[in-house]
């Protein structure tokens, strides 16, 4: 029984190495591989193009959206109030320098707004596929020159607050010269994303 495994042993051993070796084995190995990764690439996450499902994605990113503004709204009340009463104190409310910081916090506010829906558009309408082309581009910005405009009417109620003509005139000036600015540098951030994504992309 000895002598027998003594035979028995290099020829497994021999058999194994043949099967290691065979073309055979290596085509499996490559198979198994491609299948495996194919696998990866399939959870990967695709944008949802369903029309049946388009209203309630939208419906979902007025919710989200809706929920950031109120936290921005508040940011910005406290801080309208506590400029109002800094500037109050010091006998300079509605003068230059509080058109400034007018401007400033009111700028600061639709900045969070814009950033924060193209945030959700992105997260829920691209469903938070990189941005690889420019229909990415406008799916992660829309809606955002509307809201702009919209804010517009918004904060030139503020004009109320600014008892000399000039001042309403810089005020609308220099806020809409602002707004147009967020939108630029949102679409041109969004642009270097997609180059980055395309360009730097590393094999896999």
């Amino acid at each position: 029984m000895g002598i027998e495994d003594k035979y028995i042993a290099p020829i497994i051993v021999g058999l194994i190495l043949l099967i290691i070796g065979s073309a055979t084995f290596w085509k499996r190995i490559e198979s198994w591989t491609k299948k495996l990764f194919s696998r990866k690439k399939k959870k990967e996450k695709k944008v949802i193009h369903d029309p049946k499902k388009r209203p309630d994605l939208n419906r979902l990113v007025q919710l989200k959206w809706g929920r950031e503004r109120e936290i921005i709204d508040q940011e910005l009340n406290k801080n309208i109030r506590n400029v109002m009463e800094e500037f109050s104190m010091k006998g300079l409310l509605y003068s230059g320098p509080f058109l400034v910081k007018a401007v400033e916090l009111h700028t600061e506010r639709i900045r969070k707004l814009l950033e924060a829906r193209k945030t959700i558009n992105k997260e829920v309408l691209l469903n938070k596929k990189p941005i690889e082309n420019d229909q990415d581009i406008k799916l992660a910005m829309k809606d955002l020159e509307r809201i702009a405009e919209a804010q517009k009417f918004v904060i030139f109620a503020c004009e109320n607050a600014l008892d000399h003509p000039r001042g309403k005139d810089n005020f609308r000036r220099k806020m809409s010269e602002n707004i147009a600015r967020l939108l630029s540098n949102i679409h041109r951030d969004l642009v270097i994303e997609k180059d980055e994504n395309l360009l730097l992309k590393k094999e896999k």
